[in-house]
């Protein structure tokens, strides 16, 4: 008996070896696309159906390509960017996820992490790097 799924497999991976893949910059594009698809079903606009098109073409194009080089360097490029616009929030992301610590930015770059004081109020650490004394503002304390 044929086993058509073996074939396909074989099939498929004939076709994919040596190509670019699915990197960070082709799953941004997917996301994108699937805003646009349920973008397109309230609005019912050819803008929109048009951006579905050359979105759906770029990333079969970036998908199946074999200059790794380009694909590589333009997901470089988009990794560059997104860091730059998440890095500010980095910090405030942090301190959402992790109610147990306190995090302050020295001068140096250096971000300190303490642990919740016992009480409120204005404490004091040192930077590991610098040996700069900083000051941080407990609004909350350790709940015991």
């Amino acid at each position: 008996m044929i086993n058509y799924k073996d074939i396909f497999k074989s099939l498929y991976n004939r076709a994919i070896m040596g190509r670019n893949g699915i990197d960070d910059l082709i799953k941004f594009q997917f996301y994108f696309l699937i805003i646009l698809v349920i973008l397109d079903i309230f609005l019912d606009s050819y803008i929109v159906g048009l951006l579905q098109l050359i979105t759906m073409i770029i990333i079969g194009y970036r998908f199946m390509s074999k200059d790794m080089y380009k694909r590589v360097k333009e997901n470089q490029i988009f990794n560059n960017i997104r860091y730059g616009l998440i890095s500010p929030f980095k910090n405030i992301i942090r301190r959402i996820k992790d109610r147990k610590h306190l995090y302050k930015k020295c001068s140096c770059g250096t971000t300190i992490k303490t642990p919740l004081p016992k009480k409120c109020g204005i404490k004091h650490t040192t930077c590991p790097n610098c040996g700069k004394r900083n000051r941080i503002i407990a609004l909350r304390k350790k709940k015991i």
